[in-house]
């Protein structure tokens, strides 16, 4: 099917083409620990997670959403407002043109509702499609720091009245930016970055670390005081990602 040289960044292979329909059929992985990829001892295996995923030929495509904040505020009584900039991608990987329905909910930390768009699309064969969506948040509730506040994009392709695929994304709200003699600025306070520069390793387990094991180190650097996580050499995992985000902790990726 192909090969990939790193065993941090993720990848795919599609087997659509390769399996043989009605018949048993073997997925073989082969790992190479013989490839340097780090000066330091990494032992050799797979040490993220592998999935066999099944798609519809009309879907959303991997890593397909991506969801970007301009945020006003907030003001002296803490008020901000936000304009969520959504970009989807959907894929056809049928032989004939498809006509379908992309709509977006997003949702508060509190489950509330709070903006929905709708997009009537026909996508070519074999095509790709970025479709662009756009979500206004009156009372945005910000990330930060001392309150991770996190929303979630439920994404849903519809095509002859049946959900075909979707997804749910979460992200925060916050703004960023560097000043030149002031340093970083979190949703317009300035915020000293205290924190630490980390492998993806662990006692007893290596550097294959479970979701929850990386779980548990954010949570204990919180506790000693850190709130800024440097990633070493290597593309984190997902799940650290996700820990740093429901936790409260700035990365530097």
């Amino acid at each position: 099917l192909g090969k990939w040289h790193s065993g941090y960044a993720p990848f795919r292979h599609d087997i659509t083409q390769s399996a043989l329909c009605g018949a048993t059929n073997f997925l073989a992985v082969h790992l190479d620990p013989n490839d340097f990829e780090g000066w330091w001892y990494e032992g050799a295996g797979i040490y993220r997670h592998v999935w066999l995923n099944i798609a519809n030929n009309l879907r959303v495509a991997p890593w397909g959403t991506f969801v970007a904040s301009t945020v006003q505020g907030p003001d002296t009584n803490g008020h901000a407002s936000a304009n969520l900039n959504i970009t989807i991608t959907v894929t056809n990987a049928a032989a004939s043109a498809q006509s379908c329905t992309l709509d977006s909910q997003v949702t508060g930390p509190d489950g509330v509702v709070v903006g929905t768009w709708t997009t009537p699309l026909t996508l070519p064969a074999g095509t790709a499609s970025n479709i662009l969506q756009s979500v206004a948040v009156a009372n945005a509730l910000l990330w930060s720091i001392e309150t991770p506040q996190l929303y979630q994009l439920h994404t849903s392709l519809q095509a002859n009245s049946q959900t075909v695929d979707g997804c749910e994304t979460t992200f925060g709200i916050r703004s960023l930016r560097y000043d030149l003699n002031n340093g970083f600025y979190l949703n317009g306070q300035s915020v000293k970055l205290n924190g630490t520069c980390n492998h993806q390793d662990f006692a007893g387990v290596g550097i294959a670390m479970p979701d929850n094991l990386l779980y548990w180190r954010i949570k204990k650097l919180k506790e000693l005081g850190s709130n800024a996580y440097r990633c070493s050499h290597n593309p984190p995992t997902e799940a650290l990602l996700d820990a740093c985000d429901r936790l409260g902790m700035v990365v530097m990726d």
